[in-house]
């Protein structure tokens, strides 16, 4: 999840508002999502409020079990401790039901970017056709 942020969100910004954001390179997704929402609050009918404060929610809750993104990528942390020990039991049904719709908006994302990419080729392509002599 980290990656999608990092990488699709820079040149998602780049390509609307022609401008860099910059991610922090580490596992804090709420750095990266304050910087993706305040752009999002930009774009009129991106997404509707309720959508992205789900979004937030989801990622807060997230944070709160993962704070650095390392609890469900490895059994222990540097020091040896093992994650997870506190927690008798994790429903992976309901986790899989919370996280579904930070995916779809993320692969939604990721569909947009790729549609913008394609539009601003063919922008540039048929720029250069009428600039030739």
């Amino acid at each position: 999840m980290e990656r999608r942020f990092g990488r699709l969100f820079p040149l998602f910004f780049w390509l609307l508002f022609d401008e860099p954001t910059e991610f922090k390179l580490d596992h804090d997704i709420l750095v990266n999502w304050k910087a993706v929402r305040a752009h999002f609050s930009r774009l009129e009918g991106s997404a509707e409020p309720s959508e992205l404060d789900q979004i937030q929610k989801t990622l807060n809750d997230l944070v709160e079990f993962d704070p650095n993104g390392m609890v469900f990528r490895y059994p222990e942390d540097r020091e040896g401790a093992m994650h997870l020990e506190d927690t008798a039991i994790i429903n992976v049904r309901i986790f899989a039901d919370r996280m579904k719709p930070l995916g779809d908006f993320l692969e939604n994302c990721s569909g947009w970017i790729d549609y913008l990419i394609d539009q601003r080729q063919d922008f540039l392509q048929e720029m250069r056709y009428l600039c030739e002599p």
